[in-house]
Parts: structure tokens; C-alpha cells; sequence
């Protein structure tokens, strides 16, 4: 398994516009449960509705009922294997 800091380098090197992007959104976060409420609370968020509020009610979501995640996972890697832009 690659750890963050070579998934940070190795994408740096292919796709530095995307290296920012990639380490604010996925590898500062400690968890996929934590990355994934902070990308969705981001998209989702509006002036009424904050993305720190957002986050707080994904997380909590998701310490609730495990199987939200087991999902998610489950969708990620049917992407990766049907998508033919993806190398395994």
C-alpha cells in the first residue's frame, strides 16, 4: 500500500495542478470517513447550510451505520474496475 507521502509525490510529478487539490481533499484527513464527509460537505454546503455543519452530519452519519461507508467503498471500486482510464 502506497503511503500518503508517495501518493502526494508520485502526484506531484504526473499532475501537479491536481497535487494541491488531492492533499487538501484526501490526504490530510486521518480517514476515508473523514475525507469523503469533507469533500461531500463542500459540494454541498451554502450560505445557510455551512460545510462545517455538513461535515458534522456526515461523520455522524457514518459512525451510525458503518454500511454507508462499506458502500462508498463498494461504488469506488466498481468505478476503478470498470473505468479503463484506471490502471490497477
Amino acid at each position: 500500500m502506497l503511503t500518503r507521502s508517495c501518493i502526494l509525490l508520485a502526484s506531484q510529478d504526473s499532475e501537479p495542478t491536481l497535487a494541491s487539490f488531492l492533499y487538501s481533499n484526501i490526504l490530510v484527513h486521518a480517514t476515508f470517513e473523514k475525507a469523503l464527509a469533507f469533500t461531500l460537505a463542500n459540494k454541498l454546503a451554502s450560505p445557510t447550510l455551512f460545510s462545517t455543519q455538513l461535515m458534522k452530519i456526515a461523520s455522524d452519519a457514518y459512525a451510525e451505520e458503518p454500511a454507508l461507508i462499506e458502500a462508498c467503498l463498494a461504488d469506488l471500486e466498481s468505478v476503478r474496475d470498470r473505468d479503463p482510464a484506471c490502471d490497477r
